[in-house]
């Protein structure tokens, strides 16, 4: 075990008390600590080595669309990341009450956060309703970022079998790589189903913001938006 490794055990063992373990599986383990102010980490162990991620926005300030990544550590067997803990309600189980304006906002501050990511040179992979978190004051924060991963140069496939079937793009399932239109295709999935309840390919909105989905979740990477910011514009529109 390295320094700071062992700084992370033993400020978490002298300052906090492990609450929960919230996930337990072959590749992590994510458990939730507190102190006893009721402030609250989580502390990530995994053998999914995306180092680079983590260690890129422990340098950032997320703006509060992503979890704040306060230390990352790297070991021969594991990456352990001390993040902050999000509190609020998953989206999926969040209930919208068919509202267009909400679907839209929340939208917004997902696309925000994959300005951050992307900006970083990282794509997330698993946008999805699952890991937004909406929070008391009414935000929306992307969280999970255990399978996001650096842009990198090559054009070798990389992404096979990860994400979640029906808001992955068709590239993660190894025909190339990962690129910032694979995040912009889960979006446009997400928001469809927000508004419709159904995947796009059973049914889209009418007019202008159907346009938008449907050049989002494009089958073709090259006819998807290839920027986020240029989403971020049409859809402040509906704002």
């Amino acid at each position: 075990m390295n320094d700071l490794t062992n700084y992370i055990f033993t400020t978490l063992e002298h300052s906090y008390s492990c609450s929960s373990t919230l996930s337990e599986n072959a590749i992590s383990t994510l458990r939730l600590y507190e102190d006893a102010s009721g402030r609250k980490l989580l502390l990530l162990k995994t053998i999914n080595r995306n180092d680079a991620v983590f260690r890129e926005l422990c340098r950032y300030d997320c703006n509060g669309y992503l979890p704040q990544i306060y230390l990352v550590s790297s070991e021969d067997d594991a990456l352990y990341v001390v993040e902050e803990y999000i509190e609020g309600v998953a989206l999926h189980t969040y209930n919208l009450n068919k509202s267009r304006e909400k679907a839209i906002r929340y939208t917004l501050d997902i696309c925000h956060a994959l300005r951050i990511l992307h900006s970083l040179g990282i794509v997330h992979r698993d946008v999805k309703p699952e890991n937004v978190i909406i929070t008391p004051d009414d935000r929306a924060v992307l969280i999970d970022l255990s399978i996001a991963k650096t842009i990198g140069d090559s054009e070798k496939p990389d992404t096979v079998n990860l994400g979640t079937i029906g808001y992955a793009a068709p590239e993660q399932f190894g025909f190339m790589q990962s690129r910032p239109e694979t995040d912009i295709y889960a979006v446009g999935v997400m928001l469809n189903i927000l508004l419709t309840g159904v995947h796009p390919m059973q049914d889209i909105p009418k007019g202008k913001l159907g346009r938008i989905i449907k050049k989002c979740t494009s089958l073709q990477i090259n006819e998807r938006y290839s920027d986020i910011e240029e989403l971020i514009n049409d859809l402040k529109k509906f704002k």
